[in-house]
């Protein structure tokens, strides 16, 4: 999960020199994913 977050960072970084509006929608999609990822584990993990 770290190694996502770090290269999500990363290459948003990069994005972020040629517009910030890309890298919120990155950032803001990234983090939509990551959260409802980790909800459908932690539903499977409880079955």
């Amino acid at each position: 999960m770290m190694f996502h977050l770090l290269v999500g960072l990363f290459i948003g970084t990069l994005l972020s020199e040629f517009c910030d509006f890309s890298l919120s929608v990155l950032i803001g999609s990234f983090i939509v994913n990551h959260v409802t990822w980790n909800k459908l584990v932690l539903k499977k993990e409880c079955e």
